[in-house]
C-alpha cells in the first residue's frame, strides 16, 4: 500500500502499534539462537528454542519473569527429545502446547544417497495437568507428512490449525498451510492463498488477537530485509465458509531491520518476536516491543497577524514514512486550536492553511527540532495585491528544473489555494544562490519557475492565472556566503499581480 487512508495499519496520523524495540537480553538470550518465543496471557513466563548444549539440538526451554526479570532458562525435560524441539506454540491460557520435533516416531523419509536415515519434522501436542505438562502425542490427523511441519497456531475460535510446511531441508520452498479440527483430529490441510503463499518463503503465522488478522514473515519483495514481519487482515461471513483476505502490510522498521525479523508472538499488549539484527548477543535473538506506545501529540493555533485573533478554517497535513504518505484534514475549535497524534517514527510533517482573504500558510515541521509539548502558531497575513511570499521547500534536483518529490506537500496546499479563491493571479519568480555562472543561474530559475507552473496546470489552475519569470542570483534575501544564506537565497518567490 503506498499511500494510507486515516484509520489503516500503520497509520501516520494516530497512536501506532510500536514503540522502541528491546532486545530481552541475558539470561535467555545468549551467543547461540534463541527463537519462536512464546507466552501465557499473563507474560508470566516465556518457552523459546535453542541449541546451546553439546549435544548439538534444539531445545525448548523456559524462562521465568520475576518482578519483571527474566531468570535462567531452564530445559523443559518433560517436552524435550534427543533430537529436535523447537517452534512451540503456547495457547494463551497456558493450557496446551504444540511444536515440532524430529524425534524417533517422527515420519522417517528415505535414505539418502550415504544411506543416512532423514526424519521429518512432525507437529506434537502436550496437555497441562496439575501444572505440569504431559509426555507430548505426535499431533492426530493427516498434517504430518514426509515433509517438514513446524510453527503451528491455533484460531480465536479454536477451529482452525495454522502451520508451516517445506520439503526436506528446503526452506526456501515453504508455504503457510490451514487444516480444520474436528473430533477426528486436525485434518483436512491445504496452503492458504497466494496473498500469504507468494513464493518466497512465508513462513510462522501467528494469530493477530483481537484484530481480525495474522502476523507472519516473508522474505517477498517490498520488505527492509531478508525475512520480514508482514500483516494480512482476515474476515469471514456469518457462515464462517466465505473468506476474505487483505493485502500484506510490512510491519515497519519498529519490528523489522536489514537483517531477517521471524515468528511475531502476541500477547498482553505486547509484540515478541526474534531478529538477528546488529546490537544483539547472538544470531538470533529474542526482542519485547510495546504494542501500545503512548500518543505524541501537536497542538496547533491559527490567528489573524493584524489583532491576534482565532481563526475557523481547516488544515491540510501531510506525512510520509519511508514509501508510506498519510494525509489528514483537521478544523480547528473556537480559539484556533487543532490537535494531532503522530506515529512515533516520523521525523517531519508539513502542514498548510487556506483561508479566504488572506495568504496561505505552509510549514514543514521538524519533530526532532522542536518541543511537541508547546503550541504551533500559525498566523495569516491579509492578502494584498503586489504582496509577495516565498519559499525554500519548492526543491529541484542538482542544476536542474526537475521537481523533487518532497516539494510535493506544498504544492498542493498552493494549487488548494488558488483553486478556491480564483480571483488570485500570481507571478512565479525563481531565484538561485550565487554558485555558478550568471547567465546559467538566470536561465536555470527561470526554468524552475516554469516547472512549477507546470505542475500547478496539471493540477487544475488555470494557465493565464500564472506567469513566471527567473531572476537567477540578482535579488539575493542575504549577501552573506554562508551556506545558511545561500539555501535561504535559493527560493521560488510567489507575487500577487491580482
Amino acid at each position: 500500500m503506498k499511500v494510507l487512508q486515516i484509520f489503516v495499519i500503520l497509520n501516520l496520523f494516530t497512536a501506532a502499534v510500536f514503540a522502541q524495540t528491546d532486545n530481552i537480553g541475558a539470561p535467555v538470550n545468549t551467543e547461540f539462537d534463541e527463537f519462536s518465543p512464546a507466552l501465557p496471557q499473563d507474560a508470566s513466563y516465556i518457552i523459546f528454542n535453542s541449541k546451546r548444549t553439546e549435544r548439538g539440538y534444539m531445545d525448548l526451554y523456559k524462562s521465568d519473569r520475576v518482578n519483571g526479570a527474566w531468570q535462567e532458562p531452564q530445559l523443559l525435560n518433560e517436552l524435550n527429545s534427543r533430537y529436535n524441539d523447537e517452534t512451540p506454540f503456547l495457547s494463551p491460557d497456558g493450557s496446551f502446547i504444540i511444536f515440532a520435533s524430529d524425534r524417533d516416531g517422527s515420519t522417517e523419509m528415505p535414505k539418502d544417497a550415504a544411506g543416512r536415515i532423514r526424519v521429518s519434522f512432525d507437529l506434537y501436542i502436550s496437555y497441562k495437568k496439575d501444572g505440569k505438562f504431559q509426555p507430548p502425542i505426535r499431533l492426530p490427523g493427516s498434517v504430518n507428512s514426509v515433509h517438514h511441519e513446524k510453527s503451528a497456531a491455533i484460531s480465536e475460535d479454536g477451529k482452525k490449525l495454522y502451520f508451516t510446511r517445506y520439503p526436506f531441508a528446503d526452506i526456501s520452498a515453504s508455504k503457510i498451510y490451514v487444516a480444520d479440527i474436528t473430533d477426528k483430529g486436525f485434518v483436512n490441510p491445504r496452503p492458504l492463498p497466494e496473498k500469504i503463499n507468494s513464493g518466497h518463503s512465508e513462513v510462522n503465522l501467528t494469530v493477530a488477537y483481537g484484530k481480525n488478522g495474522f502476523y507472519f514473515s516473508s522474505k517477498r519483495p517490498g520488505g527492509f530485509g531478508s525475512w520480514d514481519i508482514w500483516f494480512i487482515s482476515h474476515t469471514t461471513d456469518a457462515t464462517g465458509e466465505k473468506e476474505t483476505w487483505g493485502e500484506p502490510q510490512n510491519m515497519g522498521e519498529r519490528v523489522n531491520s536489514a537483517a531477517s525479523e521471524n515468528y511475531l508472538y502476541e500477547i498482553n499488549n505486547a509484540f515478541w518476536f526474534c531478529s538477528t539484527k546488529q546490537g544483539g548477543l547472538g544470531r538470533f535473538d529474542i526482542y519485547g516491543v510495546p504494542s501500545a506506545p503512548a500518543e505524541k501529540k501537536l497542538t496547533f493555533r491559527v490567528i489573524r497577524r493584524e489583532d491576534k485573533t482565532p481563526v475557523q478554517t481547516t488544515a491540510d497535513l501531510t506525512a510520509t514514512l519511508g514509501e508510506q504518505t498519510g494525509k489528514v484534514s483537521k478544523t480547528t475549535d473556537g480559539e484556533g486550536r487543532f490537535e494531532v497524534a503522530l506515529h512515533p517514527d516520523l521525523k517531519r510533517i508539513e502542514a498548510s492553511v487556506n483561508v479566504d482573504g488572506f495568504l496561505p500558510w505552509f510549514g514543514r515541521i521538524d519533530l526532532n527540532e522542536i518541543d511537541t509539548e508547546k503550541e504551533i502558531l500559525i498566523s495569516l497575513d491579509k492578502l494584498k495585491k503586489d504582496q509577495s511570499f516565498h519559499t525554500q521547500v519548492i526543491n529541484f534536483d542538482f542544476n536542474s528544473a526537475r521537481l523533487k518529490k518532497d516539494s510535493i506537500a506544498y504544492l498542493e496546499g498552493l494549487a488548494n489555494f488558488l483553486n478556491t479563491q480564483k480571483e488570485i493571479k500570481l507571478e512565479i519568480i525563481g531565484h538561485t544562490d550565487d554558485v555558478g555562472p550568471d547567465d546559467f543561474n538566470l536561465k536555470l530559475s527561470a526554468e524552475r519557475a516554469s516547472a512549477v507552473k507546470a505542475w500547478l496546470v496539471q493540477n487544475g489552475v488555470d494557465a493565464f492565472r500564472l506567469q513566471t519569470s527567473g531572476a537567477g542570483e540578482t535579488r539575493p534575501l542575504m549577501n552573506e556566503t554562508t551556506p545558511q544564506a545561500r539555501a535561504l537565497n535559493r527560493r521560488t518567490e510567489f507575487k500577487i499581480f491580482k
